[in-house]
């Protein structure tokens, strides 16, 4: 596989596991071991939490950026992550 091919199917595949699109088998093989990938999510994570505010109705509090008054909204993005993080990869997260 040329790497102009490796890049668009990691491209693919993160943009999809964003998305929130279930990820076949082949996928999560790939992802467990493609450290493009995972640099491409964890990437795109962080500029998704830099971009957030604690203006927007979060203050952080307690220890570790607990967040003391999350917005619904947030707390229904954390519940997806657990339940996408339980369906395709088994791992179940506990419930703060």
């Amino acid at each position: 596989m040329s790497t102009q091919e490796k890049d668009q199917m990691c491209n693919n595949l993160v943009q999809r596991l964003l998305m929130g699109e279930p990820l076949n088998d082949a996928d999560k093989s790939h992802l467990a071991i493609c450290e493009d990938c995972m640099v491409q999510v964890v990437g795109r994570l962080d500029e998704s939490a830099t971009s957030q505010s604690h203006g927007l109705g979060m203050t952080a509090g307690g220890t570790n950026g607990e967040l003391t008054h999350a917005r619904p909204e947030a707390k229904k993005a954390l519940e997806q992550g657990r339940r996408v993080f339980e369906r395709e990869f088994g791992i179940s997260l506990p419930k703060e």
